[in-house]
């Protein structure tokens, strides 16, 4: 993986490839709802339906926007 970046922005990318952009902010927490459900399902979670994992990543996404 290589890290790059702008003032604005940070790229992820493998073998020149870029796999994720992220918006730089002051959050102590910056993950996309899209990856966080993506770890959770293939693992935590892996045996329970769609609607169950979504309110999960839907309650952890909110609790790390308030933790700033």
């Amino acid at each position: 993986m290589q890290l790059k970046h702008d003032d604005n922005n940070l790229y992820l990318c493998h073998n020149g490839s870029l796999v994720r952009t992220h918006v730089l902010s002051k959050k102590r927490f910056n993950y996309q709802r899209e990856d966080m459900r993506e770890i959770v399902e293939s693992d935590l979670y892996h045996d329970r339906d769609d609607e169950i994992i979504d309110a999960f990543v839907d309650k952890n996404m909110q609790q790390f926007d308030e933790l700033g």
